[in-house]
């Protein structure tokens, strides 16, 4: 039985998502496909635009065996701690053989490469990166300045090795590129043995916003149309048949949901918070700037886009801002890392045909699989509880955000019970 792992959002599922499925399941010759997802919050630092379990069934109808949950602090968390969690899920699992990722390039010899060095920052390439930072520049372009010197300060300069200099770093500019670098960064500090592969991401770009009728679209791009009440004919063209008619259905019945709707919230924990430097991913300059705007209440988007600079990206502000809404602290994460990063296997949904692969993971998991939320405490230690309390608000706040904006109820977490197709 080969078992393959793959790290996802899926916010919606779309027809990229399908055939990244399809080809895992190819090219890595897998029995069965096992998914870690992000619940109803993503790692952008935004409420995914719909709810987990729609997620997750259009996740099994295409192609997917089984979907566990990745908890909310680390689905929020950077690229390299939410990688980092993925994979240790995989590992304590103890059946994962090999894992799958979508890249733009699909040069997996490159990717490794790359991983290796920002693994290891042999001493020349730490002193590169120092000294980028210390210019001011954000941390991801610091990064990709200090790999380019170091990989032009490392080879005989001619003319062939200054363009392959270049060509390595600028693997860094691509989104899916630099989750697959953070898994193989992660599968390095495990000495794991699961096995890498990579797929070439088809169609648009990962942040592209347009949709086209012949490419694949990008999640960003369906994600906008959808929520600026467009072409729904054409969101049809992106999207398997089993996702439009779920997208079809709860269209403003229970989402889209964006980050505007936690604005009222936001502005309140601004108000109320005395300590911000203490939320997760909060810098004290960040902090700072949060503090001279606090008498200008503002929406979720005004707030991330007046607190960016050039030293803090968009994407870590609103991880900070969700962080400070979702309470989520620093002191959390040490807790949460202390506890074994991944304590439990939180099981949102499986095909029947995959149930020999739940009967494995009984034997082989180092952590609990956890099937019904009212059985939780019973197997889960007292750390582990106080992680998975963090999910279960964070999904209780998601049902009251689609019960705020379209007076729909959804299931509660005790209610809402595994997806089985």
């Amino acid at each position: 039985m080969k078992i393959t792992g793959i790290i996802a959002e899926y916010n919606p599922f779309h027809k990229g998502h399908q055939y990244h499925l399809e080809q895992t399941r190819k090219q890595t010759e897998a029995d069965f496909c096992m998914v870690i997802m992000s619940g109803d919050f993503v790692q952008r630092g935004t409420p995914a635009i719909l709810d987990k379990y729609t997620r997750t069934r259009m996740a099994l109808e295409g192609g997917a065996d089984l979907v566990f949950e990745l908890p909310c602090a680390y689905a929020t968390a950077s690229a390299e701690l939410f990688s980092e969690a993925a994979i240790t899920f995989f590992q304590k699992t103890g059946c994962v053989d090999a894992l799958c990722f979508g890249s733009e390039q699909a040069s997996l010899p490159l990717l490794s490469r790359i991983a290796r060095i920002l693994n290891d920052e042999p001493e020349g390439y730490r002193v590169l990166l120092q000294q980028q930072l210390k210019e001011g520049l954000s941390y991801p372009r610091a990064v990709y300045g200090a790999l380019t010197r170091f990989l032009l300060e490392s080879d005989t300069l001619t003319e062939s090795t200054i363009e392959q200099a270049y060509k390595i770093a600028s693997q860094l500019s691509y989104p899916n590129n630099i989750l697959g670098i953070e898994y193989l960064k992660a599968l390095f500090r495990l000495g794991s043995t699961i096995e890498p592969f990579c797929i070439h991401r088809k169609g648009s770009s990962h942040h592209s916003a347009e949709l086209t009728d012949h490419e694949l679209g990008s999640s960003s791009a369906i994600r906008e149309l959808i929520e600026s009440g467009g072409n729904m004919q054409l969101i049809r063209r992106h999207v398997p048949e089993y996702s439009f008619e779920q997208l079809s259905s709860r269209y403003q019945v229970s989402y889209p949901i964006d980050e505007d709707d936690l604005s009222p919230l936001l502005n309140y924990r601004i108000l109320m918070e005395s300590s911000l430097e203490q939320t997760a991913d909060m810098t004290k300059d960040l902090a700072m700037r949060i503090r001279n705007h606090s008498l200008e209440p503002a929406s979720f988007s005004e707030w991330s886009m007046a607190l960016k600079t050039k030293n803090i990206t968009h994407t870590h502000v609103c991880r900070a801002l969700l962080h400070t809404v979702l309470q989520i602290t620093k002191e959390d994460m040490i807790s949460y890392r202390q506890a074994g990063l991944i304590p439990y296997a939180r099981l949102l949904g499986f095909r029947k045909e995959a149930e020999p692969v739940l009967s494995l993971m009984k034997k082989t998991s180092q952590i609990p699989i956890v099937t019904k939320v009212a059985d939780a405490e019973r197997h889960l230690s007292p750390e582990a509880m106080q992680l998975f309390r963090k999910d279960l608000q964070a999904a209780e706040l998601y049902r009251s955000l689609v019960y705020q904006r379209y007076r729909t109820s959804l299931p509660d977490e005790y209610r809402a019970g595994m997806i089985r197709i």
